[in-house]
């Protein structure tokens, strides 16, 4: 892929990322935290998309996980650095797998705004 938004992701992987935290991006991404022991153990691919929503301002936006789907659509950020910051608070910050938001203990779903200016806190 000549793209250098995701010749810029496996750099990232490759350079600023540590063992542990690749695990934890696994588990952001998959819900697992370790690979399968060969190719032939894989039952679907893992696929990077462009995060749509985010053109005209890329850097103000978080990857969004898919694990069902092995998937991660992310912003165009606009440098390496930024993506890494971006993807290890996203990864370290999710608090749900396999969920569309967080539930209150009064059954609420919080947390699927698209900004933090719309988003319900969860300590209020």
């Amino acid at each position: 892929v000549n793209d250098p938004h995701i010749k810029n992701f496996w750099k990232m992987m490759r350079e600023k990322f540590n063992e542990e935290e690749r695990a934890q991006f696994l588990t952001f991404v998959w819900g697992r935290s370790r690979l399968p022991t060969s190719a032939s153990d894989f039952s679907q691919r893992f696929t990077l998309s462009s995060h749509g929503r985010s053109r005209s301002n890329p850097d103000a936006w978080f990857p969004i996980a898919h694990t069902c789907a092995f998937s991660m659509e992310f912003p165009r950020y606009t440098n390496i650095d930024v993506m890494t910051k971006k993807i290890k608070w996203a990864m370290s910050n999710c608090t749900t797998t396999d969920a569309d938001g967080s539930i209150t203990r009064h059954g609420r779903v919080v947390g699927l705004a698209e900004d933090d200016d719309e988003v319900e806190s969860l300590w209020s």
